[in-house]
């Protein structure tokens, strides 16, 4: 696919199908989407899971999702050999894309949102943002979200923001948080087991009183332990590449 493609996208040219909500559509070439997405193949293929939307030309979109964001996921179809621009340091909206490529099944653009975690989540500031109870609520009432390597790394920054010191007003929130959210609380549980077993970094034995530094220094063991959650096909040389160059960088 030629890098021009992105002008196709922005245009509506060549479109033969629609992504709707209400009024507002995004013009969008079928060979294109049975490309990347195992929904749009079973989709024109079979008619699953509506043949209805075949025959009209138009796949209405759920109200959950924000056309804006269909926008920026078509992006990653059309993007050709360059990169896909999408908000990387927009945590929320991380989130929210791969919900969306998640339902669609482009798991090009899961893979690509989950990397882009594991490298902006790395700093304490970026896990106090992802500790925010909107963004833990976002994920985790998500129950495919919440299980997937998304909610381990979100349920890493709530447990770094949790023992540390810096933001000792969200601790009861956090509480609040664990007790609401089943799959949270367990991915917490799990992260804090193995940091503690860590006793270079004397974490110690009690709940609170972790520094921002010994966090930091706990990066290589969180980003060796998310690495082994990352469901990336072999088959996907550009993604796999990335995780090796990475991990060779720490």
């Amino acid at each position: 696919m030629s890098t021009g493609s992105r002008r196709m996208l922005q245009t509506g040219k060549d479109g033969d199908f629609r992504l709707a909500q209400g009024r507002r559509s995004i013009r969008v070439r079928r060979s294109i989407l049975v490309q990347h997405s195992e929904y749009f193949a079973k989709l024109f293929k079979h008619g699953l899971p509506s043949r209805k939307a075949v025959d009209r030309g138009r796949l209405e979109i759920p109200a959950e999702y924000d056309l804006k964001l269909v926008r920026i996921l078509m992006d990653c179809l059309y993007r050709g050999e360059t990169e896909w621009v999408f908000p990387k340091d927009d945590i929320r909206k991380n989130v929210e894309l791969w919900m969306l490529a998640e339902w669609l099944n482009i798991e090009y653009a899961t893979h690509t949102i989950e990397l882009n975690l594991l490298e902006i989540l790395s700093t304490m500031d970026m896990k106090y943002r992802a500790a925010k109870p909107w963004i833990l609520e976002l994920v985790f009432h998500h129950q495919k979200c919440g299980n997937s390597t998304v909610g381990i790394m979100i349920a890493e920054a709530a447990l770094a923001v949790r023992y540390t010191t810096g933001k000792p007003d969200l601790i009861p929130c956090l509480d609040e948080m664990r007790i609401a959210f089943p799959t949270l609380k367990r991915e917490m549980d799990s992260w804090e087991a193995s940091y503690r077993m860590q006793p270079k970094h004397n974490l110690g034995s009690g709940g609170f009183g972790w520094s921002d530094e010994a966090v930091i220094a706990l990066e290589p063991l969180r980003r060796h332990k998310t690495e082994g959650y990352l469901a990336i096909p072999f088959t996907d040389l550009d993604l796999v590449s990335h995780v090796y160059e990475v991990a060779l960088t720490d």
